[in-house]
């Protein structure tokens, strides 16, 4: 429904010319975040590791969190950037908002279901003695997956703090003012390209249904929702 040839400035889009590591740093500098979480695959964590590279040096005390199909999938290599500070492993709903009310509250966070903490360091030697040469290593706490979240109580998507031109994309030519609306988590098929079979075997190792699809009624009340706030075409 994309192939037609359709212009982004039919709806006043133009891309944006500015560098996005500048960009990064300078709304870091302003917002002073307690936490950066970001969310990447197999493809963007390059990007997002770039961006972040060094961000301890310049704040000390931010919080940084990656979580995705990239740490949950490689959650060792994942752990190793020494700009991560945790890790979300499957579904961040519960964990990510657990992380912030314990980070504020300046309590222990090293065991909150899935998620995978750096607690502190501990020097090991790195040669046989005589030879005395030490390395900072940090401990980590691997914590089990916690059941997937009910998603009857999950609050309506908020798109507020998104640009406006992020409603509008191309379809049959035109451009058009669209929302996104998902109803499931997961998929009961099993292709070998996709991370879903992974994503469902991984849950039900650990004892839970990863497959879930919101009631009817619920949906009803969450496009009501939706296209009275957004208004989409």
């Amino acid at each position: 429904c994309q192939v037609r040839p359709f212009k982004f400035s039919d709806s006043g889009i133009e891309y944006i010319q500015t560098d996005m590591q500048d960009d990064f740093n300078k709304k870091v500098e302003a917002f002073k975040p307690d936490v950066i979480a970001i969310s990447c695959n197999d493809f963007t964590h390059n990007i997002a590791e770039k961006l972040i590279k060094g961000i301890h040096e310049r704040h000390p005390d931010v919080h940084v969190i990656m979580g995705g199909i990239y740490p949950t999938f490689f959650p060792e290599q994942a752990i190793a950037n020494p700009d991560i500070d945790s890790i979300c492993i499957g579904e961040g709903h519960e964990a990510l908002y657990e992380l912030c009310q314990k980070l504020e509250k300046k309590e222990d966070i090293t065991h909150i279901q899935n998620l995978w903490v750096k607690s502190m360091y501990v020097q090991v030697c790195t040669r046989p003695i005589p030879y005395i040469g030490v390395s900072n290593i940090p401990m980590i706490t691997r914590n089990d997956l916690r059941p997937p979240t009910d998603l009857e109580t999950l609050p309506f998507d908020d798109y507020d703090i998104f640009d406006e031109k992020r409603f509008y994309r191309p379809m049959h030519g035109k451009m058009f003012r669209m929302i996104n609306v998902w109803i499931d988590v997961g998929c009961p098929y099993s292709c070998q390209y996709c991370a879903a079979p992974q994503l469902r075997g991984m849950y039900k190792d650990a004892g839970h249904k990863y497959l879930r699809v919101k009631s009817i009624k619920r949906l009803k009340k969450e496009l009501e929702f939706l296209v009275a706030k957004y208004k989409p075409n």
